[in-house]
């Protein structure tokens, strides 16, 4: 799943990995400092509604590793049932 990621004026596509309720791994990145915070807008596959919650980069690997933990910080109820469903629909 593909997600646009932005910190302040800056913005990037990102690939998402290992999705769940509480955050997602971005992959194919050089890896922001632990503790930045980023806006995060994805949609969720079978969904035709973007998600857009604030996130909090929680782990970053060596920059040769190129991924990054992030923690969602700020979801909103609507974004949460949206992701539930999804969780759901794909058996997790």
């Amino acid at each position: 799943m593909w997600v646009e990621e932005t910190t302040g004026s800056e913005r990037y596509f990102r690939r998402a990995r290992n999705f769940s309720r509480g955050g997602l791994r971005l992959e194919h990145t050089i890896p922001l400092p632990e503790g930045t915070m980023v806006n995060l807008t994805f949609t969720l596959p079978g969904d035709e509604v973007s998600v857009s919650v604030t996130g909090e980069i929680v782990s970053a690997t060596p920059p040769e590793d190129l991924r990054m933990g992030v923690k969602f910080v700020t979801v909103s109820d609507t974004a949460r049932a949206q992701i539930d469903a999804f969780l759901s629909r794909a058996g997790a």
